[in-house]
């Protein structure tokens, strides 16, 4: 099984790293791949994300939407079993 679990963020400095320990502390034994598109946070979001080396991060320059993420994150879910 293929899963890539993807993640929209924008200033989610104070939830992404209990999340992100959650994911893996969860998922071990899986075949996934974590991705977060941060949408230009203003916050400690990026340096946090950063910190998980194994997360695949794509910032955006600006707050361009969480619609505008999720369809970064699903254009990455090709070839993923599940999303």
């Amino acid at each position: 099984m293929t899963l890539l679990i993807g993640i929209p963020a924008y200033n989610a400095a104070k939830y992404i790293e209990n999340c992100l320990k959650s994911i893996f502390d969860t998922a071990q034994g899986l075949d996934f791949n974590v991705v977060i598109v941060d949408d230009g946070s203003t916050d400690e979001t990026v340096n946090i994300v950063k910190s998980f080396p194994q997360v695949k991060l794509i910032t955006n320059k600006g707050n361009r939407g969480v619609s505008v993420a999720n369809n970064i994150l699903l254009g990455l879910a090709v070839g993923s079993e599940y999303f």
